[in-house]
C-alpha cells in the first residue's frame, strides 16, 4: 500500500487514533499500512511476534496512554532495513515535514 492509500484509510479517524506504520528495504519499494491505535486485536498480534513488532505495540500504547499530539519513531529492522511508526498525524503533508526535519536534525547529530 502507499502511504497516501494507507493515510486514506485513517483518514475518518481522530488524529490521535491514527497509525501509520512503513516499511522501508534497501532497493525495494516502502509499503505503507493504517489502523486505529485503538485496536487492540492488531496491538495483541504485534506483540510477540517478533521484536520490532513489540516494540511498535509499546509505542503505539505509550502514545495512547500519553499527552503527545503527535509522534515519529525510526525503527532499526536490519542493515538493510527500517520502520518508521507515525502516531497521531493530522494530515499527509504533516508527516513528510516532521520525517523531513527529524531526518535532518539526526543526520546533524551524528555527522558532526
Amino acid at each position: 500500500m502507499t502511504f497516501e492509500e494507507a493515510f486514506s484509510s485513517v483518514e475518518h479517524l481522530p488524529i490521535r487514533n491514527r497509525v501509520l506504520l512503513g516499511r522501508f528495504d534497501d532497493g525495494a519499494d516502502t509499503y505503507w499500512t493504517a489502523f486505529d491505535a485503538e485496536s487492540r486485536d492488531l496491538l495483541d498480534d504485534l506483540e510477540g511476534a517478533n521484536d520490532i513488532g513489540d516494540q511498535i505495540a509499546r509505542t503505539v500504547e505509550e502514545f495512547t496512554d500519553g499527552d503527545s499530539v503527535s509522534a515519529v519513531a525510526i525503527m532499526y529492522i536490519s542493515d538493510t532495513s527500517y520502520a518508521v511508526l507515525v502516531l497521531g498525524a493530522p494530515d499527509k503533508s504533516s508527516v513528510a515535514k516532521t520525517l523531513s526535519e527529524g531526518l535532518k536534525q539526526m543526520a546533524a547529530q551524528y555527522t558532526h
